[in-house]
This record gives structure tokens, sequence and C-alpha cells, in this order.
């Protein structure tokens, strides 16, 4: 199996405003790359910008998960909640698990059972 060849598209649009923070959530939020809900307690990352046309400041929050996974495929800018669109589009039809290197048990697992999913491998009920 070939060394890992993925990445995310490449976006350069620069930010007039870019802040980004790591937070720990005092509330229910929701992750803007995979939908999941950030519970009171976890960390996520929150980001607050004003990007090119925007009408105003734009903030995004995102799991610890998917930030991680989101930076281990970004070599440059990215788009925000497009990452498991990309995933799925570019990584799952020719999975190199090679890709997963250096990513920790748990974000590596999620991409397993996004991919398990998509193959039809998983389904509602079953272990």
């Amino acid at each position: 199996m070939s060394a890992c060849s993925f990445s995310l598209a490449e976006y350069d649009e620069g930010s007039d405003l870019y802040v980004e923070s790591t937070r720990t959530s005092r509330k229910v939020h929701k992750c803007c790359e995979c939908g999941g809900e950030i519970r009171p307690g976890q960390k996520y990352q929150h980001v607050a910008g004003k990007w090119y046309m925007a009408q105003g400041i734009i903030t995004y929050k995102t799991c610890a998960l998917c930030a991680e996974i989101r930076g281990k495929f970004s070599s440059s800018g990215f788009l925000f909640c497009q990452l498991w669109e990309e995933i799925t589009e570019y990584l799952f039809p020719e999975m190199n698990f090679e890709c997963m290197n250096g990513l920790s048990v748990e974000a590596h697992n999620k991409i397993l059972e996004r991919w398990a999913e998509w193959k039809g491998l998983k389904s509602e009920g079953r272990e």
C-alpha cells in the first residue's frame, strides 16, 4: 500500500478576521463538521471570522475529533463544514489506512465508523 495522498481541497481565500481558540463547552453545541453534539465539559474548537463577501462575523464550532481529523488532512486553508463530504467522496472509495497514521485512537475510530457506514458494513442494531 502506498503512502497517503489524500488531503482536503485547498482553499486559500484569506479572512479579514480570524480568531481560533479551544474551549470547554458549558452547554450543548452542534459540531459544524459531523453534526454531532458537543456536550458540556467537552473540548471543542471555536473559530470566529469574517471572510470575503460575508455580511458579518461567522462562528464555527468543531468537536475535538473532527478538528483533529481536519488538521491531519489540511495542508493549507480549508472550507468549514466540508470535512466529511470530502472524506466520503475522495478518501473512502479507495480507502488507504495509512492515511490515519498519526491520529489518536478516537479519531481513527471515528473515521473507521463512518467508513463502515459508508460501505454498508454497519447498520442500526448491529454491533
